[in-house]
């Protein structure tokens, strides 16, 4: 898998995980992971279905390779009416269905009568199209490519896609395989989701914008499910603002620790969680113009730092929210905690992966975690199984 395709495999594990599974987008996933054919034909028949086209007598042609199989395609497209290739004019353009009859025009009848009443539905089809304003597109080119497109077809199943476009045109997720370019990709993803069509914009902005950053990991499973389930929690347990947040009056803020590209906010702005004013604190400054993008339609509240959280001045936040997700990189990470204002409420994620380099705080069991914190206070303490480690999340005030 080349460096763009883990971009768009970072982005379905994301949606997969964050807006709920959806078929063709599993199977297109699965395609560019394993390129198994079998997964290819599986996401034609779901954008098939749609469409409202069945498309497996499609596969089955292709596949099958035989003479009387490819005059059935082309009778299929000639019903349904092909679209142009994006490639001979950017303007999308669907021609009028015609008569599948024509197909005889092309398996060499020696009935002059038949010949003529063929040209003549020839002529008809080409004539209606003109009157649609598409006069520049003939109708028997586009049968010559896509005769063309089955031969490329049999020989080299990718080319499959081409053909199936012929049908449905080149906006479906499908077209995603043959350009790589992330925002189309957001918008095929999107299109899959009510109302989460400027999410997925500013994620694949940024993800655009800055793709050397860790995608993979930031959009990973592991980490969508152990914030989420931290933003359902801090819900159950009232951590919200009472009030409505304006920027005068954040009504809270939020100081999140090592918040990375500010993946914890931009879920919050997705599940409509209230953190009120959020300082996203990480001393990497290099993935601070991300946050910013992935986090600027969400909340107007929203702010980077990169200041040494040892050295940050909470003491002048009145209504304080400290959440850490990162208490595994952090040393003598109970001690700091401690030197929090007292009486600040503060949200802590740590886990068991011993084996990362960089883990330097890691605990076998959720006792040990919540023993080794530094909170005065335990207001709820769980654990969540994930993918070959275990999260631990405490709650609680200095």
């Amino acid at each position: 898998m080349n460096e763009y395709r883990k971009l768009e495999s970072a982005i379905l594990y994301f949606a997969d995980e964050t807006f709920g599974f959806r078929k063709s987008l599993h199977h297109y996933h699965r395609y560019i992971i394993t390129g198994d054919q079998t997964e290819l034909e599986s996401l034609i028949i779901e954008v098939g279905r749609e469409n409202f086209i069945d498309f497996r007598p499609l596969i089955d042609a292709v596949n099958s390779k035989d003479i009387d199989s490819l005059w059935a395609i082309i009778e299929m497209l000639i019903e349904h009416g092909p679209y142009c290739p994006s490639w001979w004019n950017p303007v999308t353009i669907k021609l009028q269905p015609g008569n599948k009859q024509l197909v005889g025009l092309f398996k060499n009848s020696n009935d002059p009568d038949e010949a003529e009443n063929l040209l003549q539905v020839l002529n008809d089809w080409n004539n209606d199209n003109k009157s649609d304003g598409n006069s520049s597109i003939e109708p028997i080119a586009l049968l010559s490519y896509a005769l063309k497109m089955v031969a490329e077809s049999r020989t080299h199943f990718f080319k499959i896609i081409d053909l199936v476009e012929l049908f449905i045109g080149n906006r479906s997720i499908l077209a995603c395989m043959i350009r790589e370019d992330l925002k189309f990709f957001g918008q095929a993803v999107s299109a899959y989701y009510n109302n989460v069509n400027e999410s997925v914009d500013d994620l694949t902005d940024a993800m655009s914008s800055y793709p050397e950053l860790n995608w993979t990991d930031a959009l990973s499973r592991n980490q969508i499910k152990s914030k989420v389930w931290l933003l359902e929690k801090l819900k159950a347990h009232d951590l919200e603002p009472k009030n409505a947040s304006t920027i005068f009056d954040p009504g809270q803020t939020s100081v999140v620790v090592g918040g990375w590209v500010g993946m914890l906010p931009f879920l919050a702005g997705i599940t409509s969680t209230k953190l009120g004013a959020v300082i996203n604190v990480d001393i990497d400054s290099s993935v601070h113009d991300a946050a910013n993008i992935l986090n600027f339609s969400s909340s107007k509240m929203y702010s980077n730092s990169d200041q040494d959280i040892k050295k940050f001045d909470f003491a002048k936040y009145k209504k304080l929210l400290v959440i850490d997700t990162i208490v595994e990189h952090f040393k003598d990470h109970g001690e700091w905690v401690k030197t929090l204002p007292e009486g600040t409420t503060v949200i802590l994620q740590g886990n068991n992966m011993f084996d990362v380099p960089d883990h330097v705080n890691c605990h076998k069991t959720l006792e040990d975690f919540i023993e080794s914190c530094g909170l005065n206070s335990i207001t709820w303490a769980g654990e969540l199984n994930l993918f070959k480690c275990t999260r631990y999340m405490a709650i609680g005030k200095v």
